[in-house]
């Protein structure tokens, strides 16, 4: 019920791996509209800073991703060019996100959903404004909003 904040920090961390290695993925990163909190890279896989700064320049705009599907309007195309993986997004609460770079992102959000799940809860656990959505609107008595989004592969049909 009252975790230490080391102890939260510890568990938020082999979660994301987890997901990353669940998903067979290269690179798996938490990130803040203002900045990425920490990722994971597949060892040896020498691509993770190529894209995590693809994933710094586009912070914004990942985030608007769902809003913009569930609106219509126009979303940019953040990974334009990375035709190596898809990705899974996963926004909580519109405040942070996890992005995994697979082969199989769809496939992905189904296996993964338990360790979302627990993401989900340690990441409210740990930063008490993830309750909130992006409008500073509280969600107290109910679950987070969780919003997985499946972006292909650039050169996918």
């Amino acid at each position: 019920m009252f975790d230490s904040r080391a102890r939260l920090v510890e568990q938020i961390g082999d979660l994301v791996e987890g997901i990353r290695v669940e998903a067979g993925g290269r690179y798996a990163c938490l990130l803040e509209p203002g900045s990425v909190i920490l990722d994971r890279c597949a060892p040896g896989w020498d691509g993770a800073w190529t894209l995590r700064g693809l994933v710094e320049r586009h912070r914004q705009a990942l985030f608007a991703i769902p809003g913009c599907m569930a609106s219509g309007a126009p979303i940019e195309d953040v990974f334009a060019g990375w035709d190596e993986d898809e990705f899974l997004l996963a926004v909580i609460n519109g405040r942070v996100a996890l992005v995994v770079a697979c082969h199989e992102a769809e496939a992905v959000g189904e296996r993964a959903f338990p360790l979302l799940k627990a993401l989900a809860d340690r990441l409210l656990r740990y930063d008490e404004s993830y309750r909130m959505d992006a409008r500073g609107r509280g969600f107290f008595l109910g679950r987070p909003k969780l919003d997985l989004v499946v972006i292909g592969r650039s050169d996918s049909p």
